[in-house]
């Protein structure tokens, strides 16, 4: 997305394009999904690597 070349907060980034999508779209809730477990490990990326793996197994 050429936002990404002139905007640099992350979550105006996401928010911008999850707008692209209808509100029940799957990539919305993946999405969603991520920026929470995102939120609730903020230093530790594996355990939200691990939160995506188990939710896709």
């Amino acid at each position: 997305m050429a936002l990404a070349f002139f905007e640099s907060d992350v979550p105006t980034l996401i928010a911008a394009t999850q707008s692209h999508f209808s509100p029940g779209a799957p990539v919305n809730q993946i999405v969603d999904n991520v920026t929470t477990w995102r939120r609730q490990h903020p230093t530790n990326w594996r355990a939200t690597r691990r939160l995506i793996k188990d939710h896709l197994q």
